[in-house]
């Protein structure tokens, strides 16, 4: 997903002042791509980390393609 949040009046036209949002799509995708993610705050009271798996076989008539995503975020104390 793309996001535009100003200035895309020039390439979308006068509607598009407040911002865009894209979604690229992934066609016949084949291989696998991995993120991992930490954050906290200045006063380490709120962690948060994530992980994601995208993943694509196939041949010339079938693909599977797959995403799996965890998010966990502490509570604010």
């Amino acid at each position: 997903m793309e996001s535009l949040k100003d200035g895309a009046s020039t390439t979308y036209g006068a509607d598009a002042v407040a911002g865009v949002v894209n979604i690229k799509l992934r066609h016949d995708y084949h291989g696998a791509e991995a993120t991992v993610e930490y954050g906290n705050t200045l006063d380490k009271d709120s962690g948060e980390y994530s992980a994601n798996l995208i993943f694509g076989v196939g041949d010339g008539d079938t693909n599977v393609s797959g995403v799996m995503n965890f998010y966990h975020r502490n509570s604010i104390a």
